[in-house]
């Protein structure tokens, strides 16, 4: 009975040896996974390996999503039959062969630089693209201001330049109450005049970036990328301003080339069509 006692004795110390020896390796494997780093999968809002439980509780929250909002077609009202207008009289000064209505629906999807190149092909000197672009752009608010003195020799009160959608600002609002970035982009403006409408319309605070360290707003413009929709670029550069993956995005926009953009970088899409 004795030595049975002592051999029952020391399987059980050796068995709980071993289960510490199972336990203290489970821990050091924990650890060291943890000290690696392992890859969190992208888009997926829980991370497990985060010993912070609030930081864990803010990534299941509003503020780790992204609002991008198109400028013309979002925000406010999209003015394709003005930039369309200011093409065609620009080829009337060059004259040039109007452009057909097939190139003309690009005018609002592309890049100026693109548009001049690559669909009216008038030339490829970066210098004289510049020039027939920034021409374009005067022409543009040409036709606003003509706009506003038919009005007034009418009698009637002008429209004007531009004015928030519907809507517009009680959501901007929310998005904002609920900690969430929101960045704007405008392929047909450059980026100090996407800056100077967002600041006319009183909602540049809206997309401020407390953390680019020379101020500049969540904005992307047609300088700020190599092409624009519907490659998915602008989205990619206006996630990355706003620190968030493009999974974790919702584009707002009113045309088809958004949601291809969308789709191509991992985003979702919101259409506002018929405003």
């Amino acid at each position: 009975h004795q030595v049975r006692e002592v051999l029952f004795g020391q399987a059980i110390r050796v068995q709980a040896g071993l289960h510490q020896a199972h336990a203290t390796k489970a821990t050091c494997t924990g650890t060291a996974r943890t000290q690696v780093g392992q890859e969190h999968p992208v888009g997926v809002a829980d991370d497990p390996t985060l010993a912070n439980p609030l930081q864990r509780q803010r990534m299941l929250s509003t503020e780790w999503f992204g609002c991008v909002f198109e400028l013309e077609g979002a925000l406010v009202k999209a003015r394709d039959a003005e930039h369309r207008a200011s093409w065609m009289r620009l080829a009337k000064e060059r004259e040039q062969t109007p452009p057909p209505e097939m190139v003309l629906k690009f005018a609002s999807t592309m890049k100026p630089e693109d548009f001049v190149s690559r669909q009216l092909r008038w030339t490829r000197d970066p210098m004289e693209v510049r020039r027939l672009v920034q021409r374009r752009a005067e022409i543009y608010e040409e036709i606003l201001e003509e706009q506003i003195v038919q009005a007034l020799e009418k009698g009637s009160t002008p429209p004007p330049r531009d004015e928030l959608l519907p809507g517009v600002l009680p959501f901007l609002r929310l998005m904002k109450q609920a900690r969430v970035p929101m960045a704007a982009t405008c392929g047909t403006k450059t980026f100090r005049a996407a800056c100077d409408a967002l600041e006319k319309l009183e909602i540049l605070e809206f997309f401020a970036n407390e953390r680019n360290p020379q101020g500049e707003p969540n904005v992307v413009s047609s300088e700020d990328v190599s092409d624009w929709l519907p490659d998915p670029l602008p989205i990619e550069r206006a996630a990355q301003l706003m620190d968030r993956t493009t999974k974790r995005c919702v584009v707002f926009g009113d045309n088809n080339t958004v949601t291809e953009a969308a789709t191509e970088c991992g985003a979702k899409s919101v259409l506002l069509l018929g405003r």
